[in-house]
């Protein structure tokens, strides 16, 4: 696992393009992105039986983990790669566990079938899976609009927006977009991220202090369980 910075902020549709505006000589469009620097997100989060992780966010735990099957798209059949990702967090910093498990497969949706035994780096996140019995417990789509640095390796901006949760195994259509019952965030949202491999170069910083942009704490997994109200099912409200 390699040690990351993210950061997380809410912004409107103005201050991202001021941002933007302002940072457009230091960035390009990210790899595999589309005329608009955007490409559609699919994950699958993990979670033991009694939403261990989820209640670590909203605990402030310092050391936190989080859990998912990540692909590109909107058709878990159709995905390839399929990416599983396990991200422990400390304090800022962020431990990030990455490996391309090829096309998705079914199986994929119970950890004991994850294709790890040839990775020696992946004991660790075979012992989170078993201590925590770990299980599918939300889906959250999203498009990600992304961009480098080609002056900083290893920094990148995203905004995301059109955030969606959905219930495990429930397929993704074009009418949900629209639809509150899955939507996360207004509709004039969106979650901004700056993630780096080091420091932050002075025009970042200087662009967010200039545009009084406030650091949240974000979590897109917290936000889809709460939408499908699946931390009250799991604390019985619902049984």
């Amino acid at each position: 696992m390699a040690g990351r910075i993210e950061l997380k902020y809410l912004v409107d549709p103005a201050t991202k393009e001021r941002l933007l505006a302002r940072w457009r000589p230091y960035l390009v469009a990210a790899p595999y992105t589309d005329e608009l620097a955007m490409y559609p997100i699919m994950s699958l989060y993990f979670d033991s039986p009694s939403l261990r992780f989820y209640d670590e966010k909203l605990e402030g735990e310092a050391l936190r983990s989080k859990v998912r099957l990540r692909g590109y798209g909107y058709d878990w059949q159709a995905l390839d790669p399929c990416i599983l990702e396990v991200k422990g967090k400390v304090n800022q910093r962020i431990l990030k566990f990455r490996k391309n498990l090829g096309p998705f497969r079914p199986e994929y949706l119970h950890p004991a079938h994850w294709p790890l035994d040839d990775d020696p780096s992946a004991g660790p996140v075979r012992a989170l899976a078993l201590r925590h019995r770990l299980r599918p417990a939300v889906q959250v789509l999203y498009r990600r609009e992304t961009y480098e640095s080609p002056f900083c390796p290893g920094l990148r901006v995203a905004f995301d927006s059109q955030l969606l949760a959905l219930e495990v195994g429930e397929l993704m259509t074009p009418d949900k977009v629209d639809d509150i019952r899955y939507r996360c965030l207004p509709e004039d949202r969106f979650v901004f991220e700056i993630k780096s491999n080091g420091g932050l170069p002075t025009w970042i910083l200087q662009g967010i202090h200039d545009g009084q942009v406030l650091l949240r704490s974000i979590s897109k997994y917290v936000l889809a369980i709460e939408k499908l109200n699946l931390h009250r099912r799991e604390m019985g409200v619902y049984a």
